[in-house]
This record gives C-alpha cells, structure tokens and sequence, in this order.
C-alpha cells in the first residue's frame, strides 16, 4: 500500500473527526486498508430521519483518481439506491468524480442525495414511480423501512 494513499485516508478520517460531523462517518475495517465501513444519519425532514445506514465503502488502488464504491448494506427504499443490493446510482460516483472530492465529501452528498434524489440514474423503478406519482405514498414506504431496518 503506497504511503500517499494511507496518508490520505487518515487525513481524510482525521477532518472528518475535526469538523465535528456527527451525520456521516467511516473507518477501515479489519480486512484491509482498501475496505472501509461507513455510517449515515438519516436526514431530518426526510422518510429516512431516526435512522442509521451502513455501508460498504471499497477503496481502489488508484484512489484518488478513481471513486470508491460504495454500497448500502441496511435496506433503504430510495428510487437510486438499489433496494436488494445496496447499489447507488448517483453520478458523482461515475463521471463526475474528481481526486479532489474526499470520501467524507461524498457520505455528505449521499446523505443529501438520500433527503432530495435528483438525476436521472434509477435504480428502483418502484420508490421512483411512487416518488413522482404518489409521493405520500413513497414517504410512507420509505419511512417503514427507516423503521424496520435503519
């Protein structure tokens, strides 16, 4: 593991601890330096608030120049979050990335992403039919399984 990258990743942790952030956090698991798990407060205001989402964050080798990939492992009812697997579809993760976003910067904007999703990328055609037809009903949904999995 290049030193870079390791002094990176703590640089990373490390402001996030100092910014005081209580909604989103990680750290590195036991497996490897290139395995992390995350943490994400539900958003208040949202069918997610009182909730906590794990996930998966693998980080590649070429970090920063490629994104980590993230997955949700709690269930999340979410029209760009894969209900099953825990895929997130958000273009930052894609196409967007830039090595000057962090991880944290990123478990921010999901976090936001998980609040408001906009874009076009879907992964659940069920939570995005609901959220754009019947949004008391995505609400309700997505407020059930905050509920019964977060």
């Amino acid at each position: 593991m290049p030193a870079a990258y390791i002094r990176r990743m703590n640089k990373e942790m490390s402001d996030l601890k100092k910014s005081g952030s209580a909604d989103v956090w990680f750290y590195p698991t036991e497996e490897s330096l290139l395995n992390y798990e995350g943490f994400i407060i539900g958003p208040e205001g949202s069918p997610f608030e009182g909730g906590m989402f794990n996930m998966n964050i693998t980080i590649p080798n070429d970090y920063p120049f490629k994104p980590p990939k993230l997955v949700f492992t709690t269930k999340i009812f979410h029209p760009s979050i894969d209900f099953n697997t825990g895929f997130i579809s958000m273009d930052i993760l894609y196409d967007q990335w830039s090595p000057a976003i962090t991880v944290p910067n990123v478990l921010k904007l999901i976090r936001d992403f998980m609040a408001c999703p906009i874009g076009d990328l879907f992964q659940n055609m069920e939570a995005k039919c609901l959220y754009h037809f019947d949004y008391p009903r995505y609400l309700e949904v997505a407020k059930y399984y905050t509920q019964e999995y977060a």
